[in-house]
């Protein structure tokens, strides 16, 4: 008992060690524009012990972000301070950063700042150069590539408001095959938030390439919109079909895959050629689309009934010179696609000198 009574004394003598409490440990620097420049905040702490203390380490998870400090030991009683800058430049949007120092007892503190910076006008036309006022768009082009049918595909905008105010924004016009999500619903100012889109090629009757409009309705209150265009090329799938499933699939010839038209000035005013479709294979050929950018040349019949195998069917193709004018040459194509799997898609060229 005199033992443990003697070991209490003694440590009752010492002096306390050294220790720091940190009066605030996150800082909000809330909304501000990126034409502040660099933004500062101190963290301070008191040395609640009996010995003097010091930050031997502090660094920041982001060269953005810069701590400012002095390794010089405070007294007892006194303030250690860590002065933090945040440099906004080229940074729209929302942030949060972290910061950890290390006093010389070996205690590490973390600290948080974070904020919403709003964009520069050149900053903002770089990264978000598509004008969808309140807001701006990192893009108005949703590319999807290739889909096949009984998958979906999904691709991504982001959108920043570029207004003092939070911002709704909304599609308010989509078809249905393709399903928009904007989140989050509400944007602060100066922050981003991100416009998905997944496409499913079975809601929809279109082949090959297929482009479609999306209206975005940048704010609650905006009177304009804004259209976003998607891009894919549907195509079917066959990876299910069994070696003798696709010995007994259709397949398509073409007497022609070239029309040349040579010198069109010396030809009709709507210039009629003609392309035989042949079903080689073994069971019936299905066409799927035909179609063509050129708003020069139309084709009948279309669509297409099945063609039985063996059997053939002609397509009527149609140069209408009235829409030519201004060119001096024509080549164009027109895309096939077909349930064959060996050749899904064939091409027919239509060339000429004007």
């Amino acid at each position: 008992m005199r033992r443990l009574l003697t070991s209490a004394f003694i440590l009752a003598a010492l002096p306390l060690a050294a220790q720091v409490v940190w009066l605030q440990p996150d800082h909000d620097f809330g909304s501000f524009h990126e034409d502040m420049g660099i933004v500062t905040c101190t963290f301070m702490g008191v040395n609640t012990g009996s010995q003097p203390a010091s930050l031997i380490d502090v660094r920041a998870n982001c060269g953005c972000t810069t701590p400012i400090y002095s390794h010089n030991p405070v007294e007892s009683g006194d303030t250690i301070k860590i002065k933090v800058g945040y440099n906004p430049s080229g940074r729209p949007g929302k942030f949060s950063k972290a910061i950890y120092a290390t006093t010389d007892d070996g205690v590490k503190t973390t600290f948080h700042i974070k904020g919403s910076v709003i964009g520069a006008s050149n900053t903002l036309a770089s990264r978000f150069p598509v004008d969808a006022a309140p807001a701006r768009l990192s893009n108005s082009i949703l590319p999807f590539g290739k889909l096949l049918k009984g998958h979906s595909g999904a691709q991504t905008l982001k959108i920043y408001n570029a207004s003092s105010s939070p911002i709704t924004p909304s599609i308010i016009s989509s078809p249905k095959h393709l399903h928009a999500i904007i989140e989050p619903a509400v944007i602060p100012a100066g922050d981003q938030g991100v416009i998905s889109v997944t496409a499913y090629p079975d809601q929809t009757q279109a082949w090959g390439l297929t482009t479609d409009t999306l209206l975005l309705r940048p704010d609650s209150n905006a009177a304009t919109t804004v259209p976003l265009t998607t891009v894919m090329i549907i195509e079917e799938d066959f990876s299910a079909l069994t070696p003798q499933q696709l010995t007994k699939a259709p397949a398509l010839k073409l007497s022609a895959d070239l029309i040349d038209l040579a010198q069109i000035s010396t030809l009709p005013e709507v210039i009629k050629r003609s392309v035989t479709f042949t079903n080689t294979g073994k069971s019936p050929l299905l066409i799927r689309s035909i179609s063509t950018p050129d708003r020069a040349i139309s084709f009948s019949p279309y669509p297409m009934k099945p063609i039985k195998p063996g059997k053939k069917a002609t397509l009527n193709i149609y140069i209408h010179k009235d829409a030519l004018s201004g060119r001096s040459m024509l080549n164009s194509r027109i895309t096939i696609i077909t349930n064959s799997p060996a050749r899904p898609t064939e091409i027919i060229r239509v060339t000429g000198e004007l």
